[in-house]
């Protein structure tokens, strides 16, 4: 929680929306966090919005795959460390199966 309070470590409101809507233990650490933990929408994401969707659509990916990630807030999470400069941290393994 330091970190977060100094702005070292951020998520954004799409993430929080998915991570209530689970129904789960990290739910319920989610709805704990309060307003101010998970970030809302800029003036700075409608461009990085565009910029990041411009980059998945060109990449050879199936249209289901760019479709289902342009729906998810990894998009939306993705464009924000875009605009503002900063690093996306993740458990996350790409795959290779759905390009």
């Amino acid at each position: 929680m330091r970190e977060n309070e100094g702005k070292n470590v951020i998520s954004i409101e799409k993430v929080g929306d998915e991570l209530l809507a689970g129904g789960d233990e990290l739910s319920v650490w989610t709805s704990a966090r309060g307003v101010g933990f998970f970030l809302p929408p800029d003036s700075k994401l409608l461009p990085a919005l565009g910029a990041v969707s411009g980059w998945v659509t060109g990449q050879g990916y199936e249209p289901a795959a760019v479709n289902s990630f342009l729906q998810m807030a990894d998009y939306y999470l993705v464009a924000h460390a875009s605009a503002h400069g900063l690093t996306v941290v993740t458990h996350e393994v790409a795959s290779i199966s759905v390009r």
